[in-house]
């Protein structure tokens, strides 16, 4: 009886568990229900008695009991029989009539509690005393794994959670209290977290792929049921929505890289992704409208820069002969100098022989006139010995009249005057001699006279003609001073002259330079020019230019670039500044410039040699880039070292063939 007792105050436990997990009653029907228990309790005895009242018949006994063997069946169609008031079991019937309500309410509360999806159980005294089967489920076999699990988390202060057979519980503990206040036990709800942890996983999972770039992953939707599943499945749709504008504008970009300006992107979007919509859209526009501008700008730069070519090689071919001009102008000027630089210095010299013929010609006439004064003391001197040689010619004339007489008193003093005759005949003899030798004396003075006289004339004359010659001389020696110093002012004067031809010469010819650099550079600027007509031919404004040589050629230049930030991502690689390993790097077939080759049908293009030149040294480039990352990777120096010389070649032979390509397209081959 007792053990029966306690059954029926456990099976009220249930129900009342059950109604706190479904929350179909509150604290206050928890001890109506309990109250309930005591009643039923009343019930069970009263049907014990009934099945043991050996007074009362058979057939009454099953009828009476069939209502109670109903809703020990969990029937609950059942109605408790009429009996007559004064029989022993009226009073039973109409109690079990009047709780059967609750009885059945109790009995619906116990089947939801077993058939209820959340994981549920009842800890009293003696452990668990009821598992219903969503915790079954989970728990298994291991429920005393589960109860120690409870225990250390009501040790730890109820927090936490229980980790059991590959399950993650949180529990949710109510105490069961009895109508004496006494406590019964405890009624737990476990919270499975295993399948949101899982799917929180997951989610972070595809999150993180998605945030490196992956937004292929999905969250897994089959096996999940209400908030869970609707999370899964609004994951996949915002992932669904995001890759579709991400392939959208991945596309519209690839096409924008390919120069492609009338890409657009035509999905239905709303919000932020509408934006992101009409944004690239007006980029588009605006950078087609810049592009188109920037052609019109080059042409225009194109054509003015080969006018300014035509003008700047013709000033330079200008500038060269009128260089030249003044160079041999320079030279001519130069021996001009010279020639005017030797008169200058020989009109010097001339001054100085005219000065020292004016000198000498004023020492001459001196000397004339001290000849002239001479030959007039000589001719003076001349008179005076004539006068002299006159008296001693009288002297000789007296001398022989006297031995003239000398010789007649001789005679006539006959032999005595003999010997006196003697000495008279020879002072006659020597008076004689006298006189001759005076008269031809006086014969030479006369004539030396007359040519002292003539001298005289001629040295008269020659004064006059020496003063003169001098006054001539000092006329030429002014005249030859006036020359020379004419000629040192127009040596100075030319010297200044070629100082500032020189000086034109050289600005001339750095002129000249300038004018050779201006041409070179107009002619650079229409290299430019044209390289900026070829580069704005890379942008497709207009669907009709696809096809032209002009956007092929453009293309073949825009996969330079490609190619160029390529190599340079590898080497930035190595240096330390991209995270670009070997296994990462793409192969040829991969990369832009790859793609591009694989993709190209345009006859124009393939039937190029240069085309199918490319092939290998591509190859090349690929190859040893891996091998360069891979051997930095391994700290194999001198192998990177080779790999990177590979590298550079190949791509340096890559650059030229793309340049030999697009040259070949624009020329048609």
């Amino acid at each position: 009886m007792a053990s029966m007792i306690v059954e029926i105050r456990r099976a009220f436990a249930i129900v009342i568990m059950a109604s706190l997990a479904s929350g179909g009653i509150v604290i206050a029907e928890i001890n109506q229900l309990l109250s309930i228990s005591g009643i039923a309790v009343v019930i069970a005895l009263a049907v014990i008695m009934m099945t043991r009242l050996c007074s009362v018949a058979r057939q009454n006994a099953e009828t009476l009991a069939k209502p109670f063997v109903a809703l020990a069946e969990g029937r609950t169609d059942i109605r408790f029989p009429t009996v007559t008031p004064n029989h022993e079991a009226s009073a039973m019937m109409a109690a079990g009539q009047s709780l059967l309500p609750r009885v059945v309410e109790g009995l619906r509360t116990t089947a939801a509690f077993q058939n209820g999806t959340t994981p549920r159980i009842v800890l009293g005294p003696q452990g668990v005393e009821l598992c219903n089967q969503a915790a079954h489920d989970i728990v298994g076999d291991s429920l005393a794994d589960l109860v120690a699990g409870l225990e250390r988390w009501r040790s730890a202060g109820a927090s936490g959670v229980v980790e059991i057979a590959d399950h993650t519980l949180s529990p949710h503990s109510t105490a069961i209290v009895g109508p004496d206040g006494a406590k019964l036990g405890h009624a737990v709800e476990l919270v499975d977290l295993s399948d949101q942890i899982a799917l929180n996983h997951e989610v972070e999972t595809v999150v993180l792929r998605a945030a490196l770039g992956d937004l292929s992953q999905r969250v897994t939707v089959e096996g999940r049921r209400g908030t869970a599943r609707a999370l899964a499945e609004d994951v996949n749709r915002l992932l669904v929505t995001i890759s579709k504008v991400v392939d959208d504008l991945a596309t519209q970009l690839e096409g924008l890289a390919t120069g492609d300006l009338t890409r657009r992107i035509d999905g239905m979007y709303e919000g932020v992704f509408a934006r992101l919509k009409g944004d690239f859209n007006g980029t588009a526009i605006k950078l087609a409208a810049v592009v188109k501008q920037i052609g019109t700008a080059a042409d225009h730069l194109n054509h003015i820069a080969g006018e300014v070519t035509a003008s700047s090689m013709e000033l330079s071919e200008r500038g060269e002969k009128h260089a030249a001009s003044m160079e041999e102008a320079a030279a001519a000027l130069e021996e001009l100098t010279a020639t005017v630089r030797q008169n200058s210095t020989n009109a010097q010299q001339a001054n100085v022989f005219a000065a020292q013929a004016r000198d000498t010609a004023g020492s001459s006439a001196q000397v004339v006139t001290n000849a002239i004064a001479a030959m007039g003391r000589i001719e003076d001197s001349s008179i005076r010995i004539g006068a002299i040689v006159g008296m001693i010619e009288e002297i000789a004339f007296q001398t022989n009249l006297l031995a003239l007489n000398a010789a007649v008193e001789a005679a006539r003093a006959g032999d005595a005057g003999k010997g006196f005759a003697v000495v008279a005949q020879e002072v006659r003899n020597l008076a004689q001699r006298s006189a001759d030798a005076s008269k031809e004396i006086k014969g030479l003075i006369a004539e030396s006279g007359r040519e002292v006289t003539s001298g005289a004339q001629l040295v008269k004359n020659a004064g006059n003609a020496l003063e003169q010659i001098t006054g001539s001389i000092h006329q030429v020696a002014a005249i030859v001073e006036e020359i020379a110093l004419a000629t040192r002012e127009q040596s100075t004067g030319i010297d200044q002259v070629t100082l500032t031809i020189s000086e034109l010469d050289e600005a001339t010819q750095k002129n000249a330079a300038l004018v050779e650099e201006s041409a070179a550079t107009a002619q650079s600027l229409e290299h430019q020019a044209a390289a900026l007509n070829d580069q704005m031919a890379f942008f497709l404004l207009d669907a009709a230019q696809a096809q032209g040589p002009a956007r092929h050629a453009a293309l073949v230049l825009g996969t330079k670039i490609d190619h160029q930030v390529f190599r340079q991502n590898v080497i930035d690689s190595i240096v330390g500044k991209n995270n670009l390993t070997a296994d990462k790097l793409p192969d040829h077939h991969c990369c832009r410039l790859g793609k591009w080759y694989d993709s190209v049908e345009e006859p124009l293009v393939k039937g190029s040699p240069w085309f199918t030149a490319l092939l290998e040294p591509h190859k090349r480039v690929h190859a040893s880039g891996k091998a360069a990352l891979s051997c930095h990777a391994s700290g194999n120096g001198s192998g990177r070292q080779q790999a990177l010389d590979v590298l550079g070649d190949a791509s340096e032979q890559v650059l030229e063939i793309l340049d030999s390509l697009a040259r070949d397209i624009r020329e048609g081959h």
